[in-house]
């Protein structure tokens, strides 16, 4: 993977998780004893936070190093380019119960190809 890609998963995924957690740049920042105005610098991609931000900015978000990088492969989309509301989708699905992800897979038409795949 690239600087520049790291450096671009980086700043959409500090963005993407601070939303999720409802929390504001300006609630950052306080979390972390920084500037709000910073994690604004780091939204933008203008620049990154230091490793050891980088930890307290996962603990305050609830989140592994590897979900900040983009490189979480525990989904196995490894090689896939996910967006935000896709990120959603998947977060909601892995929430939901028995119920609401047999629905979910038979709305997409992919329950076959589960069963088919769980019986190997």
């Amino acid at each position: 993977m690239s600087d520049e890609r790291i450096k671009d998963n980086i700043s959409a995924n500090i963005a993407y998780y601070r939303k999720r957690a409802k929390i504001t740049q300006a609630q950052l920042a306080q979390a972390l004893d920084i500037k709000s105005t910073t994690v604004s610098t780091w939204e933008r991609g203008a620049s990154l936070p230091d490793a050891e931000t980088l930890f307290k900015i996962c603990d305050v978000l609830g989140v592994s190093l590897a979900m900040i990088y983009g490189t979480d492969t525990s989904a196995g989309l490894s090689s896939f380019s996910v967006s935000s509301i896709e990120k959603e989708i998947i977060l909601a699905y892995r929430q939901a119960d028995e119920i609401g992800r047999a629905m979910v897979l038979r709305s997409l038409g992919i329950e076959e190809v589960i069963e088919k795949s769980d019986a190997v």
